[in-house]
């Protein structure tokens, strides 16, 4: 739902008291500590932005690495699926990104990556430009900033009313998040 300024809304008592009990509390506190995703990194950077050529037609989920990427390697039978799902592994990113860089040249990952997490007010969130070139870009958030990309994503793509990415990769990057758990 949308609101005009100045328009409110009333939040029962119960939600009231437990939002009460939350701010200041320990938990409320532990939700602003900045911690390092590591290889998680790829679902904040790689991962929604591949879903985005595959939501745009652009790429297949059946796709192969050999296929897409020309080239004779070890993994040149792994779908693009199969690299959205392993996505953790340093060497199923590294593809994602080369994917990223082949299919869609025009602009850097690390630019698609601030613009995103700008839109969802993922303020306490720093993007670590990638060390060497076949790594991906570092992710440094809060628990509070990683709630955002969450609900963006169950949110069918839209906060604060931008549709930050389209609804169709939103839901391949939730597949993505249940099938890793």
């Amino acid at each position: 739902a949308t609101f005009a300024v100045g328009e409110s809304v009333i939040i029962p008592d119960r939600y009231r008291e437990e939002y009460h009990h939350f701010v200041g509390s320990e938990l409320d506190s532990l939700s602003q500590v900045p911690y390092s995703m590591n290889e998680k990194s790829a679902l904040l950077t790689v991962v929604p932005q591949v879903a985005e050529l595959v939501a745009g037609g652009k790429l297949k989920l059946s796709d192969t690495v050999g296929d897409l990427l020309e080239t004779e390697v070890s993994d040149a039978s792994l779908t693009v699926g199969q690299l959205l799902d392993g996505y953790k592994d340093a060497a199923n990113a590294g593809y994602l990104k080369t994917l990223l860089e082949k299919y869609r040249s025009y602009i850097s990952i690390d630019g698609v990556t601030k613009q995103m997490l700008g839109k969802m007010g993922m303020r306490s969130t720093e993007l670590i430009p990638a060390v060497s070139d076949g790594g991906i870009p570092q992710v440094t958030t809060t628990g509070y900033d990683y709630q955002k990309y969450l609900f963006t994503l169950g949110n069918g793509g839209k906060y604060a009313g931008d549709q930050v990415i389209s609804a169709s990769a939103a839901e391949l990057v939730i597949g993505v998040l249940q099938e890793a758990k």
